[in-house]
């Protein structure tokens, strides 16, 4: 049994939980206050405020990156409507010990992980 390979995993996972839970409250914020419009800023009750597209927030570290308390411990690579959260110190370098956050369709986003190479 890898200790490493075991940690690197359930950091990712709760990461990726983290992400659905920060998702769906940012959501539910937006629509009480009906600022669902692409692009505005929604007080999410820190000292920063997420940007949100149809509700969800945004595939940008302004976007769902502001609605996590801490990355530190992910690179972030963002795509054109999705941004991927890569674990740092992963012995595979890429998106092989990630996070996926994809706000690509008008519903709510997609979230999946891939730890083949944590």
């Amino acid at each position: 049994m890898n200790i490493d390979k075991q940690a690197r995993v359930s950091v990712v996972k709760g990461l990726e939980g983290s992400i659905k839970a920060a998702a769906e409250m940012v959501h539910a914020i937006a629509v009480s206050n009906g600022t669902t419009v692409a692009g505005t800023a929604v007080n999410i009750g820190t000292t920063t405020s997420t940007i949100v597209a149809g509700g969800y927030p945004a595939a940008t570290t302004a976007g769902i990156g502001n609605a996590i308390s801490d990355i530190s411990a992910f690179a972030t690579a963002p795509g054109t409507s999705n941004i991927a959260f890569q674990k740092t110190g992963a012995p595979t370098v890429g998106n092989t010990c990630a996070v996926f956050y994809d706000i690509s369709t008008a519903t709510a986003p997609a979230v999946s992980n891939d730890v083949s190479g944590c």
